[in-house]
């Protein structure tokens, strides 16, 4: 299983008017973003956030993915759609996104679900 968040794990269901996410992630969340054409993230870690999860899909543009880059935490993500550390996101596709922080850097494994036809 792509998400190993401890028991007490609580589930946020976000419902989004536009296609532009900006979120601060939570500890042992798990988000899944209800409109099926994300064209933007924006991602910070809240105080405390050790491990979450969130599942999207994108529109049928490339959506932007961003994370901060302020030197105090490194983000490093690997797997699906994934080159040098660096998550880049294709159009009309389904991801579920797990991330663990641990010693400064937050590592996220990204998996590729579907593609969207």
């Amino acid at each position: 299983m792509l998400y190993q968040l401890s028991p007490v794990a609580k589930t946020a269901e976000i419902t989004i008017s536009s296609a532009s996410i900006t979120l601060t992630l939570a500890n042992n969340t798990l988000y899944t973003f209800s409109s099926n054409a994300i064209t933007a993230i924006d991602l910070s870690a809240g105080s405390g956030m050790k491990y979450c999860g969130f599942e999207f899909a994108t529109s049928s543009t490339a959506p932007t993915f961003s994370y901060p880059a302020d030197g105090t935490n490194d983000w490093i993500f690997e797997g699906a759609d994934c080159s040098d550390g660096v998550f880049v996101p294709v159009a009309s596709t389904r991801y579920r996104v797990a991330i663990e922080q641990g010693f400064g850097t937050y590592v996220g494994t990204v998996q590729k679900v579907s593609v969207i036809e």
